[in-house]
This record gives structure tokens, sequence and C-alpha cells, in this order.
């Protein structure tokens, strides 16, 4: 028999335990990448399962503006996250409270800044929705009492610097976070024209001085309750000697821009991945901020 007819099986044989083994390998390597894109949508696939979990509870009962906001909330997820199945959900308040809680302790505890801001984010947003439903006149979720306690009585630990990051532009110096100016600033701004309008409530003012007592009032708390956080994390900024002031007509405008203007500012730090992972407590008040200043807007 010709030699090379007599080789053709072993050949053959070679070839298909090569492939055997290629694909063994891009099967397990396969397998390790799913198993570490599951690990890595860990936070993000809980996130899912607890949102999802209250837009069913949301859909039950007709409350619109929740399960829009639950369901934006959702489409920030990874697609692979959002993959999931629940069927054992609370009534609605019930799951409220249960899905917030939740994604505040991810907030608080997942050390990805993308993960932080989704959960913070959208806690802002699904209470904001509940309280437009007449779900809870709370302005925050009970799971966040703990959080506002130890901001409110905030005194300086071991910070130091934390809030920021090392800017290698500046020889390794640390920079703060370009979104803690503005989010002070937001603060100084409305406080400022809220206290001018309502001293000239009788130079033609009148008509907002209501809106501007509001505010000022609110302001002045916001101001004094993020001055300890700031300056422990070496990041406090003072106010400006004056802010830019609208005339009679405008100044309702003025003031419901400079409201949502601190809004976003507060989101803004919500989702700034700039700023550690560490630092909690400056998240803890930015949501706090965001808050209270979504429910100015109302």
């Amino acid at each position: 028999m010709n030699r090379s007819v007599r080789q053709a099986p072993v050949l053959v044989a070679a070839l298909l335990a090569g492939m055997l083994v290629v694909l063994l390998v891009v099967g397990w390597f396969s397998q390790r990448q799913a198993e570490q894109i599951r690990a890595d949508l860990s936070d993000q696939s809980t996130m899912a399962a607890q949102l999802t979990a209250l837009q069913q509870a949301a859909d039950e009962s007709g409350q619109d503006a929740l399960s829009q906001a639950t369901q934006a909330a959702l489409e920030s997820l990874a697609p692979a996250a959002q993959d999931v199945t629940v069927t054992d959900y609370e009534p609605v308040e019930q799951q409220l409270q249960s899905t917030v809680s939740a994604l505040l302790e991810i907030g608080f505890t997942t050390q990805d800044a993308g993960d932080r801001a989704r959960a913070l984010t959208a806690v802002v947003d699904v209470w904001g929705a509940a309280q437009q439903d007449k779900l809870t006149e709370q302005t925050y979720p009970e799971a966040l009492s703990d959080e506002l306690e130890q901001v409110t009585s905030y005194s300086c630990g071991d910070e130091q610097l934390t809030a920021g990051v090392t800017d290698s532009s500046t020889g390794g110096q640390v920079a703060q976070p370009a979104s803690l100016l503005p989010l002070q600033e937001s603060i100084y701004q409305l406080n400022y024209v809220s206290e001018v309008y309502l001293a000239r409530a009788e130079q033609g003012y009148a008509p907002v001085a209501e809106q501007a007592n509001q505010l000022a009032t609110a302001t002045d708390h916001m101001g004094q309750l993020a001055a300890p956080v700031l300056t422990c994390y070496g990041a406090f900024e003072a106010p400006a000697a004056s802010y830019p002031l609208a005339e009679a007509a405008d100044a309702p405008q003025q003031l419901t821009d400079f409201t949502a203007a601190l809004e976003k500012n507060a989101r803004a730090t919500l989702a700034d991945q700039t700023l550690v992972t560490s630092a909690d407590d400056i998240e803890a008040l930015a949501l706090i901020l965001a808050l209270d200043a979504q429910q100015l807007a109302h």
C-alpha cells in the first residue's frame, strides 16, 4: 500500500484532534469571558432585577410616572444586565422602598464609579417620579436616613484630599473633581438672588417674594449642609461677592432656572467618575441636594 495512503488516516486524526483542542480552548475562553462579564455586571444585574420589579408593581397599580422613570433607569444599564425575569414583587409602595434601599446599597458600596452613578441617579429619578404619582410625601427615602444624619452632623475624620484625583499635568498634585465647584456655585447664586429679591419685595419684586423666601431658606440650609463635608475633603469654595440679578418681570424664570441648575449640578456630581469611590460622604451630600432641589422645583 502506498505510504501516503497509509498516513492519511493518521493525518486526519491528528487534524481532528487539533481542531478539537482549538474548540476546547475557544470554549474555555468563551466561558471565562462570560463569567467575567457576569461578574462585571453583577451590580447592574441586581439593579435591573430591582427596577424591573418596581416597574411591574408600578404598571399593575397604574403609576405612569414611576413606570417611565424605572424604564429610563433600566435603559441606562448594559443590555446584558437588562435581561432579567422577575415574577415576584411587592405592592408598589413597599416595592418602592425595597428597590430604593437596594439601589442605595449598591451606590454606596460599589467600587465601580459608573455603577455608583447609575444607582444613585436612579434613586433621584425613581423617588421624584414616586412623588409625582403621590406615592410618597417624604423628601428622602427611609433608607437614606442614616446618610442624611451623617451629613447633617458631619465632622472631619481622615478624609484629607480623598475627594480629589492625582493630576499628572500638575506634577502629581491632587486636583479636585470639576463637578464640585459648579455644585457650590449653584447653591450660592440661588441663595444670593433669592435673598435680594426678598429684600426688594416692596420695589417691584412682591410677586416673587414667597418663592424667593422659600428658596432663600432652603439654599441657606443647603450651604450649611455642604460646607463641613466639602471643607473636610479640601473642596470647599467661598461664594462670590455677588451674582447676576434679573428685572422683576424676569425674576420668577431666573429662580426656576437657577433651581434647575442646582439639581443638574448635583446630578453631575453623582455622575462624576473622577470622584473616587471612597468619597461616599460627598456622594451622599450630592444625592441629598439633588432630592432637595427636585423637591423645590415641584
